[in-house]
Formats: C-alpha cells, sequence, structure tokens
C-alpha cells in the first residue's frame, strides 16, 4: 500500500517537531558548553539536542520550519487539522522548548567566574626537588602551581574524584614531612593578581581532612618581606567543609593567592575560585 498525501505531510510535520526544537535548542547548547558544567539544570536541554542531532545529523532547518509555519498560516484555526492531536503536539513541542530555555537563562547568570584560573579536572603531573633532597611531586589543575621548592618539604598531590562540586576539580595534598623552617605552599602565577582598594572580594571553596589537619589561605605580597595583605586559617574535618571568606583592600595591591599547610598530615582541596563582589 502507498501512504497517504496526508500521512506522507503529518510524518513530514512530526520530523519537523524534532528540527524546530533543536532550532531552538541549538544556541542554548552552545552557550551551556561554552559557560556552564554538565551538572547545571540545562542538561535536559542538552540532551534533547544531542538526541536530536544523533538522529537526524545536520540539516537545513530553515527550510522545514519554513514549511511548518506555512502550513500552519495556510490551515484555519477551526478545521479538524487545527484541532488535530498532531498539530496540538506540535504547539506544545515548540511552547515546552522555549519554556526549558527560558527557564535554564538564570541559571547562567548566576555562575560565578573567579578572577583566577579555573581549578578544575584538567591539569598535569610535575616533580620537582626541594631543599635538602626533598621532593614534591603529583598533579594539580592547570595553571596552579606548587610553591614549595625553597623548602625541606617532601609531598604529593593526587587528582581527587570525588570533588563535592561536580563542576570543580579536586586535590589531595600529602605532606610526608615538614622539616624545620619548611611548609607547603600551593599557588597561581595567571589570573588576575591585581587588588583594587575599596572592592570587596570573596574567596571560597572547599576543604577536607581525614587527620584535621590545618590549612591556611590568603592574599600575600609577590616580593619580600612576603607578607599577607588579608588572610584566614581554615576549619578542617572528615567531610567536605564550604569555606568562605571576604576582604576589602585599603589600597591597590598586587598578591597571589596562596595556601599553606605547616604540618605533615593530608588534606583536600576543591573549587578554589576568588569574586569580585558589588
Amino acid at each position: 500500500m502507498f501512504a497517504s498525501d496526508s500521512s506522507l505531510e503529518d510524518a513530514a510535520i512530526q520530523r519537523t517537531i524534532g528540527e524546530s526544537v533543536f532550532k531552538i535548542l541549538v544556541p542554548l547548547r552552545l552557550r551551556v558548553f561554552q559557560s556552564l558544567s554538565p551538572s547545571t539544570a540545562v542538561l535536559p536541554c542538552v540532551a534533547i539536542a544531542n538526541s536530536y542531532n544523533d538522529c537526524f545529523g545536520a540539516i537545513d532547518i530553515d527550510v522545514r520550519v519554513a514549511k511548518i509555519e506555512a502550513f500552519h498560516s495556510t490551515t484555519p484555526m477551526n478545521s479538524p487539522r487545527s484541532h488535530s492531536p498532531l498539530f496540538r503536539l506540535v504547539k506544545i513541542s515548540l511552547s515546552a522548548a522555549a519554556l526549558s530555555c527560558a527557564l535554564a537563562l538564570p541559571v547562567m547568570a548566576d555562575v560565578p567566574k573567579s578572577l583566577l584560573p579555573a581549578f578544575g579536572d584538567e591539569g598535569k603531573e610535575f616533580t620537582v626537588k626541594a631543599k635538602d633532597g626533598n621532593t614534591v611531586k603529583g598533579w594539580l589543575p592547570t595553571d596552579w602551581t606548587d610553591n614549595s621548592d625553597w623548602a625541606p618539604v617532601t609531598a604529593t598531590y593526587t587528582k581527587l574524584t570525588d570533588s563535592p562540586d561536580k563542576a570543580a576539580g579536586a586535590v589531595r595534598i600529602k605532606i610526608e614531612k615538614v622539616e624545620e623552617g619548611g611548609q607547603l605552599q600551593l599557588t597561581t602565577y595567571q589570573g588576575n593578581q591585581k587588588y583594587k582598594k575599596g572592592t570587596k572580594y570573596l574567596v571560597s571553596g572547599w576543604v577536607r581532612s581525614a587527620d584535621h589537619t590545618g590549612i591556611h589561605v590568603g592574599v600575600r605580597q609577590q616580593g619580600e618581606p612576603y607578607e599577607f595583605y588579608h588572610e584566614n586559617d581554615l576549619a578542617t574535618g572528615p567531610e567536605w567543609k564550604r569555606f568562605e571568606f571576604t576582604f576589602t583592600p585599603a589600597m591597590d595591591f598586587e598578591a597571589f593567592l596562596m595556601f599553606i599547610v605547616r604540618d605533615a598530615g593530608s588534606v583536600d582541596l576543591a573549587g578554589v575560585a576568588v569574586e569580585e563582589k558589588p
């Protein structure tokens, strides 16, 4: 049997439903992968877009959308076809897609932007010789650096897979030996290092230590006498704990954000960020 013109037209419309939804979702999909992690609330939109792309591939969506728009304009609103389940499905699908994307936009607007390199899952292994035959080695996120080669410290950085924030990376810092006068220092030389007078800054992240190893954080002078402009001791425990502290410079200065561990032990760090607040 040959399909009727009506059934062929219905099949074309069904296909166009997906194409129309995909047309709405493509810009969002691109914005999602540029600015968000896969753990955000817009995943349903991305999943729809990916599924459609797998099924239909690259096509000329504009032409097909134009066809359904023309069909809509030439079909009287009181005609049987205008009230058919298929026609209502077209309208519902497009409305749902538009609503999903609209709800996703506030999520993107709320994503914090760190002034420093992302403390993420991308990174590399390293090994450096420290003072008196000690060694510091392991894995750190891209553009984050151990600054302990001057000290009598032996330590290992290990990438973790249980970050409390799935959009952020996590690292275990195991300090095996710290001799007199030594301490482990973790910092980054990239990103914003200039802090402005009267501007409020927020330092945040996650910390954990099964043996309650202490960790210190602050913004420190780039040169001698290497003093901290603003600093804070972070309380640790066996579960991931969110930390946040703010500071407002009384003058302009340039400084590194630096974490310091002074005792042997193990401490985990995740999702470090510095934000400028209004």
